[in-house]
């Protein structure tokens, strides 16, 4: 599941792949975690990029939480892949 956590509306929700991209702000979002599924594919699309220092995580991780611009990032780059 990937939990976006946002400044507006509800506090929380979860996305699953597959599911319809859900209609979020970006701006609005403070942290995001992912895992399973989600989180795999947070790494087929940012991994092979060799993205640089914006983005950090440990492969070896079966969790990650992302906040403030890491998070956005992550969001744009997973709904507009």
């Amino acid at each position: 599941m990937l939990s976006i956590a946002t400044t507006t509306g509800p506090p929380t929700f979860g996305w699953h792949v597959g599911e319809p991209t859900p209609d979020i702000n970006n701006m609005y979002v403070s942290w995001i975690q992912a895992d399973g599924d989600e989180l795999d594919r947070i790494y087929s699309i940012f991994c092979p990029l060799a993205i640089g220092p914006t983005i950090t995580w440990a492969r070896s991780q079966k969790v990650h939480r992302w906040y403030g611009s890491e998070a956005k990032t992550i969001l744009w780059g997973l709904f507009n892949a």
